[in-house]
């Protein structure tokens, strides 16, 4: 015990503490602590935007662009590992049409594209598969956006311990 009241020294603690510099504690703590993968969101519903955000926050900073400008500006300052993007952009443009301005004008090249549409169809996704996308989800969106989104870089397991 310390020779101040209300005071103690743990000396096991204490060691530890003073043999390891502050700069190796932050290093080792920095490690255990992963880091949130960037994602880009192109849709014209604030409400979906909104949606996704709060679906993918646990794992992703999640870049909400609203308009094909945000998103070339967007692509142009991160480097994106998930890009979503809604089909119906407004009355002419599609998601597919932006997909492809992104990658050929600005060389926009995300790990995983999924499409999110109102109106799945089997034409829809065809076009988003040869497109590029990986996946088409139809809103509104539920767990299995959620659940595939957060485990895009999940190991397959392929010797299960036990089968039930």
């Amino acid at each position: 015990m310390s020779t101040q009241e209300g005071t103690f020294n743990l000396p096991f603690i204490s060691n530890w503490i003073r043999e390891r510099p502050v700069h190796s504690q932050a290093r080792c703590m920095k490690r255990n602590i992963p880091e949130k993968e960037m994602a880009i969101c192109l849709d014209d519903d604030p409400l979906s935007l909104r949606l996704v955000e709060h679906l993918l926050k646990g794992r992703y900073d999640v870049i909400s662009c609203a308009n094909i400008d945000a998103a070339i500006r967007a692509v142009k300052k991160y480097s994106v590992q998930l890009f979503l993007c809604d089909y119906h952009l407004g009355e002419q443009f599609t998601g597919v049409r932006a997909f492809e301005i992104l990658t050929s004008k600005y060389g926009f090249n995300p790990t995983h594209c999924i499409l999110i549409t109102s109106y799945p169809s089997q034409d829809i996704e065809q076009i988003s598969l040869n497109a590029g996308f990986s996946k088409v989800f139809a809103k509104p969106l539920r767990k299995e956006f959620q659940s595939y989104c957060l485990n895009l870089w999940m190991p397959p397991v392929s010797c299960p311990v036990a089968v039930v």
